[in-house]
C-alpha cells in the first residue's frame, strides 16, 4: 500500500545543549537543523515528492538530497530518494519509506511495574505517530535503502503457501483499576497504571457466548500447516 503525503507540519530546532545537562533521549536531534514533523497513523510506504516538500517549506534548490534523513524515536530510518545522484531535487525526484502508526511501547513507563502493561500494540492516547524530516548540515549522506536484484535459478518452483501472521487489536472499550480508599465512599486513583488498565475489547460475561470473526485473506486451506490462534485474556474482576 502506498500513501502519498500532502502536507508537513514545521517544527524548527534552535538553541544551544548544555553538555553537563541530564540526556532526555533527544540527543539525536542537530541544533543546527530544521526538522519537519509527518505524522503517520496508518502502516504503508509513503511517497513525499519535491513538490509536497516545497509545499511543506523545504528550500528544494539549495537541499541537497543525498543529505536527506528520516528519524522516528530518535532513531534514523532507511529512506529511498529516487534521482539523488546529481544532488538536486529535480521535479520528478521523490522520496519513499515505510511509516507505522503509534504503538504502546512508550506506555509502558506509565505502568508499575513496567511489565504489568497487558501488550505493546496499541497507544493509550493516539495513534498517530511522529516522523521527522531533515538534512544533515556537515553534508553527509543520509540512511538509504539497500536495492539488490536477483533472479530465480533454473529448475526452482513457487512454494504452494507460505505463513503469515495476522495481529487483531481490540479496542471498544477502557479496562480501569480504581483502588478503594481508607476513607468510606472515596475512590483513590493511581498515579500509574497498573496490571490489567488499557483498551480492550468488550466485556465478557458468565454464560453469555461471544462471537469473534477473523478475516484470513489468501488462506490456502489445502495446506498441510493449519491456523494456530493466540489470545490474551485480561481480567477486571479481582
Amino acid at each position: 500500500m502506498r500513501k502519498l503525503i500532502v502536507g508537513l507540519l514545521v517544527w524548527i530546532c534552535s538553541g544551544e545543549v548544555n553538555a553537563q545537562m541530564s540526556r532526555f533521549g533527544n540527543e539525536w536531534i542537530n541544533h543546527s537543523q530544521p526538522y519537519f514533523r509527518i505524522p503517520i497513523a496508518e502502516r504503508a510506504v509513503y511517497r513525499l515528492t519535491t513538490s509536497d516538500l516545497a509545499k511543506a517549506g523545504i528550500p528544494v534548490t539549495s537541499v541537497d538530497p543525498t543529505t536527506l534523513q528520516l528519524f522516528r524515536r530518535g532513531i534514523e530510518q532507511a529512506i529511498l530518494v529516487t534521482g539523488e545522484s546529481d544532488k538536486k531535487l529535480d521535479v520528478a525526484d521523490y522520496l519513499e519509506f515505510v511509516g507505522d502508526s503509534n504503538d504502546g511501547l512508550q506506555d509502558t513507563l506509565l505502568y508499575r511495574p513496567m511489565n504489568a502493561q497487558p501488550h505493546p500494540y496499541y497507544s493509550m492516547y493516539s495513534d498517530t505517530a511522529a516522523y521527522f524530516l531533515t538534512w544533515r548540515s556537515d553534508g553527509k549522506p543520509g540512511k538509504r535503502v539497500v536495492t539488490a536484484q536477483e533472479t530465480r535459478p533454473a529448475g526452482l518452483l513457487p512454494e504452494s503457501y507460505h505463513i503469515a501472521e495476522q495481529l487483531l487489536v481490540l479496542k471498544d472499550e477502557m479496562s480501569t483499576n480504581p483502588s478503594t480508599g481508607p476513607v468510606p465512599f472515596v475512590t483513590q486513583y493511581e498515579v500509574y497504571f497498573e496490571a490489567g488498565e488499557g483498551w480492550t475489547g468488550p466485556m465478557q460475561q458468565k454464560n453469555k457466548p461471544h462471537t469473534q470473526l477473523f478475516n484470513l485473506p489468501g488462506w490456502v486451506n489445502s495446506a498441510a500447516e493449519k491456523p494456530e490462534l493466540e489470545v490474551l485474556l485480561n481480567g477486571r474482576d479481582p
